[in-house]
């Protein structure tokens, strides 16, 4: 077998061998990806806070003759949309509305209170309290919205030109 003989067989055999080397070059790339997005996922697992953790949160906090009728996690078209213009100034878009009712207006404020003390809030603001009737009994009927800490992944919203 000549020199060129044996070359040519090598280049064959290379050239055989380039398909494979393609593939596996792709599934390379594709798990770079994979694991880039594992990696986002883990991050994100880590910086939420499960639903349950919060309701657990504001749960705790109730005294004494308060009681909740609703817990919602809104966003700025929704208080919009109910008229309501409080401004948030970081890029955070969750804002949980707690609504309820106590028995006397100190309570409300006591419960005010202890929610500033949750980790999960950046804020709490107390947006609408109204002397109402239930049964024939005065109680306080509360808005109160927490507003969310911006965790690394918000992005504060850009200013429209106009």
């Amino acid at each position: 077998i000549t020199v060129q003989e044996e070359a040519l067989a090598v280049h064959e055999k290379v050239n055989a061998l380039e398909s494979q080397v393609r593939a596996i070059r792709k599934m390379k790339v594709r798990k770079r990806r994979a694991d880039q997005i594992i990696e986002g996922i883990e991050k994100l697992r880590k910086e939420q806070a499960s639903p349950s953790e919060l309701l657990g949160n504001l749960s705790e906090k109730i005294p004494k003759g308060l009681w909740l009728d609703a817990i919602r996690q809104v966003d700025k078209k929704f208080l919009k949309k109910k008229n309501i213009q409080i401004v948030f100034e970081d890029g955070s878009k969750e804002i949980i509305m707690v609504e309820g009712m106590a028995l006397k207006e100190s309570v409300i404020l006591e419960y005010s209170q202890n929610l500033q003390r949750v980790e999960y809030f950046k804020s709490v603001i107390m947006y609408k309290i109204e002397k109402t009737f239930l049964l024939g009994s005065s109680v306080w009927k509360f808005t109160i919205l927490g507003h969310k800490k911006a965790v690394p992944n918000d992005k504060p919203e850009k200013k429209k030109k106009k």
